[in-house]
């Protein structure tokens, strides 16, 4: 159990605290639980920094993708977030096989007064949607009612709500290929799985944000690693989730094909360990990043067809480290 209480100048006072629990059912599974009220104050960036910039957006009032100036900028009138966290899960260790670990986590945080600042395309998108407070931040040419500038500026979500689990597979052991060397392997798989994702304006508005390529619903994690006396060998892969290009969009009513698809890539890595006389260490490795060249997704960008990058996925190509 833990309890904080913080005042700030601004805000004024805030409690946080935390409740957790875990019970060893038997010998080889946990359960586990928190539950926990968290807070944060918006910082001094979020509040008074500002910046110009350019950038484009599709206009739903006028054909073709649009070049317009924003405002990127903090809000002196943002709240503190304030968050209700709970999280449930387990811990099976089972002993009829040793060094083998798995753990799996279901977690729902509900956030009130969620501190964001959407990109120029979503504040367009909520607009088009009926929200109200983003169309006040979008300003149009009086003649042509063209988008000429957005104020994309930091504000309070009325809540935020998030949905999900996290799993882990991790397992160890000595085999025995060479009788002669010391060996060891280990290989460990982490994920995530998205299961609900939405948010509310302070006018009441809803935005379910699930199903767009920028928020996958699945990532995962896989790493091996062995190990023979002084030589070692290791394989990562990731994976990340395909998705909509826009989740606004209807395949075959407002565009062809709304869809990304997901990516998978591996690295690699070889490495030595030596000893010196004075018994120091040291260590060469050669690492190739993006093992077998995959290429990142197709993301067409609006109305013209050009493509462009995201830098979740690997964008860089084969590349070597020694």
């Amino acid at each position: 159990a833990a309890f904080r209480s913080s005042d700030y100048n601004i805000s004024g006072r805030i409690e946080s605290w935390k409740l957790g629990a875990e019970v060893q059912v038997m010998e080889d599974l946990r359960f586990r639980f928190t539950k926990s009220r968290d807070v944060r104050e918006p910082t001094f960036s979020e509040r008074f920094d500002q910046q110009g910039g350019g950038g484009n957006v599709d206009d739903f009032l006028v054909e073709g993708p649009i070049t317009i100036t924003t405002v990127r900028g903090g809000n002196p009138g943002l709240a503190p977030e304030i968050a209700d966290t709970l999280v449930a899960g387990l811990v099976y260790e089972p002993s009829w096989l040793e060094g083998l670990r798995f753990s799996a986590d279901w977690y729902e945080i509900d956030i009130a007064d969620s501190i964001v600042q959407i990109g120029l395309q979503e504040i367009v998108d909520r607009c088009e949607a009926g929200d109200p407070e983003q169309c006040a931040n979008i300003q149009r040419d009086p003649v042509s009612s063209q988008i000429s500038r957005i104020i994309q500026k930091q504000f309070n979500l009325a809540a935020d709500f998030i949905e999900g689990y996290d799993f882990e597979v991790q397992y160890s052991m000595e085999p025995n290929l060479f009788d002669s060397q010391f060996e060891s392997f280990r290989i460990r798989a982490l994920g995530g799985v998205l299961l609900d994702k939405t948010s509310t304006s302070s006018s009441g508005r809803v935005t379910d944000q699930m199903g767009a390529y920028s928020l996958p619903e699945l990532t995962a994690n896989i790493t091996a690693n062995y190990n023979i006396g002084p030589y070692g060998l290791q394989l990562q892969g990731r994976h990340i989730d395909g998705g909509k290009l826009s989740r606004t969009w209807v395949e075959g009513v407002d565009v062809d094909d709304n869809s990304v698809s997901s990516s998978t890539w591996w690295n690699g890595q070889l490495s030595y360990n030596g000893e010196m006389n004075n018994g120091g260490t040291w260590r060469v490795s050669l690492s190739v990043q993006n093992l077998f060249d995959q290429s990142p997704p197709i993301i067409a960008g609006g109305t013209t067809g050009a493509q462009r990058m995201n830098n979740q996925y690997d964008i860089y190509g084969r590349r070597y480290a020694l």
